[in-house]
């Protein structure tokens, strides 16, 4: 008879499990191509999503996995979802000249990864080329104005290369010596040229490195990257529960956005986060007082960017 209970117990424990949602999702108005590189990086996957550098996008909803959660942000973009060299490729469906049998590029076999929210077609080509050593033309694609988000990790040179040209719908063809990348599906009447909107410069430092208190908190002396930016420059779009881990989404002044958690830094004050839950989350910061005494400062930040004092304590 225990046996029995025992073995009920358990089938009710894990039927409770099965039936909680892998992710559950709430964001309001954010850029389309940060949700979806900063959720493949919590889902630790790779992902390009072509063509979408101005859509912002607003969920409140459950996923009993991340394809399904790829699968609704295509449905709500108007978008196809595939999957190429283990990559997620999310683009317009109204692309053309898919072309998988690209001529493979004899690029480098060395490992790298790309984790943008978005970056020019050309200039992304234009990196891989230059690392190549070889001389590829992109002159013949249809990629101006054309922007993609990418988290490609541990990807080679040739795998990336060819990811992107999968999701742009371009081919590399070799013309004597020379590599040429033609063709794009930009050429496509549904894909109208699109200018980015454009953000506030990004920061290219973290400008509290050289304080004197790094090494006394014993913080590591790496810049996270939300430390590059103020505090008051970061705003809450909404949270992601991934695997019963909760982050918080944050859009900076650049349109860069980040999921965060507890223990990650941000702003210019050694903030660091210090819980989050379902009203938003506390961030621990070292401020500075008029008489030159440093205390610590506890702030709420809410899920709507009411922002809160919570404590002031001197060590």
């Amino acid at each position: 008879m225990k046996r029995l209970w025992l073995a009920l117990a358990i089938f009710n424990l894990q039927a409770a499990f099965a039936s909680e949602s892998v992710i559950r999702l709430g964001v309001v108005n954010v850029y389309a191509h940060g949700l979806a590189v900063g959720a493949s990086s919590v889902f630790d996957q790779s992902l390009i999503i072509t063509d979408y550098p101005n859509a912002r996008v607003s969920f409140k909803a459950d996923f009993n996995s991340t394809d399904d959660f790829y699968a609704a942000l295509g449905d709500r973009l108007g978008a196809t979802v595939s999957s190429f060299e283990s990559a997620h490729v999310i683009r317009p469906a109204c692309s053309t000249n898919l072309q998988p049998e690209t001529l493979v590029p004899p690029l480098s076999e060395k490992s790298v990864t790309f984790n943008f929210n978005r970056v020019p077609v050309a200039g992304l080509l234009e990196v891989v080329a230059k690392e190549s050593g070889l001389p590829i033309d992109s002159g013949q694609i249809s990629v101006e104005h054309r922007t993609v988000g990418l988290r490609l990790h541990r990807f080679t040179w040739r795998r990336a290369y060819q990811v992107v040209l999968h999701a742009t719908g371009a081919s590399l063809v070799k013309q004597g010596a020379d590599y040429r990348v033609l063709g794009g599906d930009a050429q496509s009447s549904c894909l109208r040229p699109t200018t980015p909107e454009t953000g506030a410069p990004s920061p290219t430092k973290c400008p509290m490195m050289e304080h004197p208190l790094v090494k006394k908190i014993g913080k590591p002396v790496v810049c996270e990257p939300l430390e590059a930016y103020p505090l008051p420059e970061l705003v809450v779009r909404g949270f992601m529960t991934f695997n019963a881990t909760r982050f918080v989404l944050l859009e900076a002044s650049d349109r860069n956005t980040f999921f965060v958690k507890i223990g990650d830094y941000l702003g210019h004050h050694f903030g660091k986060i210090a819980a989050v839950d379902d009203e938003g989350f506390v961030v621990r910061e070292i401020m500075e007082d008029s008489d030159g005494m440093y205390y610590f400062a506890k702030t709420s930040i809410s899920y709507d960017n009411k922002r809160t004092e919570l404590s002031r304590e001197y060590p």
